[in-house]
């Protein structure tokens, strides 16, 4: 889900970014500009920081053996 809010972010941020490169941009304050691209990158600082609590816990749970799973230990004889 936080995947799909980024890419509805996005569009709307290029169709706001073709605005501002065409001259039609309805932003009056010099915050407007500042609050977009700052938006964005905590957007994409999210969707970064997600990802990655999400692969870690993924590889623990991937690493740990399954309930009521006996782990058994290979000796070597020699």
């Amino acid at each position: 889900m936080p995947a799909t809010i980024l890419y509805v972010y996005l569009g709307s941020a290029l169709h706001n970014v073709s605005d501002l490169f065409s001259g039609e941009s309805t932003k009056d304050s010099p915050a407007g500009p500042a609050l977009f691209w700052g938006g964005l990158a905590a957007g994409a600082l999210l969707l970064w920081l997600l990802t990655r609590i999400a692969k870690r816990a993924l590889q623990q749970e991937l690493n740990q053996p399954a309930e009521g799973e006996v782990q058994h230990e290979r000796h070597s004889a020699g």
